[in-house]
């Protein structure tokens, strides 16, 4: 499939993994400095019923290694 940009793709991709899995889930895990068109599509999804939690990152823009794990430990459907 082609898309007209990248942006589209991620929108494409990201709603379209959550909506065909939402039976398993609906908890995603994203970074807060994740790519525009990511959170674009995650914000859309919270308003779909979906949990959405916004990992912060540290002056380097690196992820809490246990903050990450404990987010794991409460099975998300979706890991960005």
């Amino acid at each position: 499939m082609f898309t007209g940009s990248g942006t589209e793709a991620d929108n494409f991709a990201l709603k379209g993994v959550a909506f065909a899995n939402k039976s398993k889930g609906n908890h995603i895990i994203t970074s807060s400095i994740e790519h525009h068109a990511v959170l674009e599509s995650c914000k859309f999804l919270e308003k779909m019923d979906f949990k959405i939690t916004y990992l912060p990152v540290d002056g380097n823009g690196l992820l809490d290694p246990q903050e990450v794990k404990k987010q794991l430990r409460e099975r998300p459907s979706l890991f960005l």
